[in-house]
């Protein structure tokens, strides 16, 4: 099955906005601090670290690992500029599957290597949507995007892991970091070719996709948690201690039209949880087997952007089913 992403409206809006100078206002929310060591001890994690590096006009040979690398123009260590660039942040629907019959799961990784010893070769790898990984490592060669999948840790169909998401900033004291998160939805998926099996609406047709995109949150560094996520100077030592993590889970939680009547029937829904609507006339399941998982768009302000290493701390702390929806909202 084939999904093809055309250019929608609301896509076009964004890339006139990020191709304009940027600049964040930043309004009243709520404080969560969460200490400057793991936030939820016992509790699955990722860490993804991203870095406000030189323009170098080539990619780095990075995709899969947990960094991201930002391009700006640096000039004596200072930030002139950032180049208009959008961290896009998916998810897939991890299941489960014994490829192989034999009982077990993700027991032979795809190494050409016979890891399990039961002859066979690369048989029961690791199922698509298991692991955090970059998808797009580098936006120093100019193309102004980078990309980053986050496991589910959910292994059932029609679920995903949530999460709790922190983030601190370490490296050159002093620096800010400051973005508008945008959740990025799909309203529908239709069919535009039946496929072999001449039927429409069935596994093998090819899919168009519309989205939607609507602004969730804006966050400066310097202002969330009152600033003590930022590394501070000085302090009688060279490091200037560690920074304190801050929750910034607001910046992924949508609330969800599901009746589509204009009325929000779920709140506080991780964007990852949302998926299009069912259309009950055709055979497949569009919410679970056709439509991507909604995703987040960090569109970066390069006006309140400094020269941070930026830690995020991801905590897969929940768990929920997907949902279909036309119409998601602010949180």
């Amino acid at each position: 099955m084939t999904i093809e992403k055309p250019i929608s409206k609301a896509t076009a809006i964004l890339a006139a906005v990020v191709l304009s100078s940027m600049m964040i206002v930043s309004g009243t929310v709520s404080q969560t601090y969460a200490g400057n060591g793991n936030p939820q001890p016992g509790v699955p994690h990722d860490t993804v670290m991203m870095h406000i590096q030189p323009m170098t006009g080539n990619p780095n040979d990075c995709n899969g690992g947990h960094s991201l690398h930002i391009g700006a123009n640096i000039e004596q260590g200072r930030v002139v500029s950032i180049p208009p660039t959008n961290i896009a942040i998916t998810m897939r629907d991890w299941v489960q599957i014994d490829n192989d019959g034999d009982g077990a799961f993700d027991e032979d990784p795809d190494n050409d290597v016979d890891d399990d010893l039961d002859g066979k070769i690369d048989e029961d790898g690791t199922e698509p949507g298991a692991e955090t990984r970059a998808i797009d490592c580098d936006s120093r060669d100019g193309d102004g995007k980078v990309s980053m999948q986050i496991r589910d840790t959910d292994p059932r169909k029609g679920w995903i892991s949530t999460q709790s998401w922190y983030m601190r900033l370490t490296g050159i004291p002093q620096q800010n970091f400051a973005f508008k998160s945008i959740a990025e939805h799909t309203v529908e998926c239709v069919s535009v070719d039946v496929g072999p099996d001449l039927i429409s609406g069935t596994a093998d047709d090819t899919y168009e996709c519309s989205f939607e995109q609507v602004e969730l949150a804006n966050i400066n560094m310097a202002e969330e948690c009152d600033g003590q996520a930022v590394k501070k100077a000085g302090s009688g030592n060279k490091a200037g201690g560690k920074t304190t993590f801050c929750d910034i889970t607001k910046a992924f939680l949508v609330d969800v039209d599901v009746e589509d009547d204009g009325t929000f029937d779920l709140f506080d829904i991780p964007i990852f949880a949302v998926s299009c609507e069912d259309n009950l006339a055709t055979e497949v399941d569009e919410t679970l087997d056709v439509c991507p998982l909604g995703s987040i768009i960090w569109d970066i302000d390069e006006d309140n952007t400094n020269r941070p290493t930026i830690q995020i701390f991801i905590s897969h702390d929940g768990s929920t089913q997907i949902v279909g929806a036309k119409k998601v909202g602010r949180a």
